[in-house]
């Protein structure tokens, strides 16, 4: 199994007048039963209700699980409590290879949640472009190696996701998010056009499901986490595509809705791109700490190389095919990035 993009929800079953197709979001169906426990795999025992279960209780006892890898985009991290998968209901990390060893957890950093092939930013109802980040590279490598996991025996790679020993797995309060101008995270001095603010990440809620329709007991009853990042605004931890590792400007799982239009909370499932400047000069003019595209990689060529040097790190790692690494760095080839600086 492969499953994608589920954060810690569940379908909507087994209870009066239930709605298998509803999703629990900021602005839709808040409290519309999903994230109840169990919420990880291995059956453990929750503080918060006191109940024992596992995702996997049933078929662990007969020795009949399928293997499993958990693929979840940054986005799931905000909206669907991601973090829960594994760490326990403090937020400690759980060793999830150890405790449901036929399942693996993958989380493809700073990609909304769901992606398109051959993407361009777009202006969709939110404050910044759209996220433009492509996840199919990951799977179809993932897809190699669950074959090769139930049909020979190898191992898949470890799961990758953000953790709070590693410092990578935060509370949203504590994201270093950069101040891009136009932009605000958190505390940070008021900037024009975007305000956030770190708590827009959804919390998981214990709800009470003897009334319809449901109510929240404890609106904040289970710590979530998101991913740390780097003093671009992207995200440190997790699977990380080559257009992450040597970008053209910071990529976010979360966007926000336009002020006056639910602002500053969290927009739906889409993330968003803030470019880079193209040169020291421009980024200067417009106070961007973030250095340029022209300070980062010097020259067209030099563009390419990076995203080559990331992308054949990947492929050592097993997260991405020959035939997709070929592809990826004919893209940066062909995007014009730093084209006009190397004209003058």
């Amino acid at each position: 199994m492969m499953p994608y993009a589920t954060g810690v929800g569940r379908m909507f079953l087994n209870v009066r007048w239930a709605q298998p197709a509803v999703s629990n979001q900021q602005h839709s169906r808040r409290y519309a039963p999903e994230h109840e426990f169990p919420h990880r795999y291995a059956t453990d025992t929750d503080p918060v209700t006191g109940a024992t279960d596992g995702l996997l209780g049933r078929c662990m006892a007969t020795n009949t699980c399928p293997a499993i890898m958990n693929v979840e985009s940054a986005n799931e991290y905000w909206n669907k409590g991601t973090s829960l998968n594994h760490t326990d209901a403090a937020g400690n990390d759980v060793d999830m290879d150890a405790q449901a060893p036929n399942v693996r957890i993958y989380s493809i950093a700073g990609i909304q949640h769901n992606t398109t092939f051959d993407a361009m930013p777009a202006v969709d109802r939110c404050q910044q472009l759209t996220n433009p980040l492509y996840n199919g590279p990951i799977f179809r490598a993932l897809s190699v190696l669950l074959d090769r996991w139930v049909t020979d025996g190898a191992s898949p790679p470890a799961s990758r996701v953000p953790s709070r020993a590693g410092g990578t797995l935060v509370d949203p309060a504590a994201v270093g998010f950069p101040a891009i101008p136009a932009t605000r995270y958190g505390d940070l001095p008021p900037m024009p056009a975007v305000a956030y603010h770190a708590e827009s990440a959804k919390p998981v809620a214990l709800l009470d499901l003897t009334v319809v329709p449901a109510r929240a007991v404890e609106p904040a009853a289970y710590w979530r986490g998101v991913s740390q990042v780097d003093a671009d605004g992207n995200e440190v931890a997790g699977i990380r595509l080559p257009d992450l590792v040597a970008p053209t400007g910071t990529y976010t799982g979360w966007a926000l809705m336009p002020m006056g239009a639910g602002g500053p909370d969290l927009c739906g499932q889409l993330g968003q791109y803030i470019p880079f400047a193209p040169t020291r000069a421009e980024r200067l003019a417009g106070g961007d700490p973030r250095p340029s595209l022209e300070e980062r990689y010097g020259s067209a060529q030099g563009y390419v190389d990076a995203v080559a040097a990331a992308a054949r790190s990947l492929e050592a790692e097993g997260f991405l095919l020959l035939e997709d690494r070929e592809r990826i760095v004919a893209a940066a080839a062909t995007r014009g990035a730093l084209a006009a600086a190397d004209r003058r």
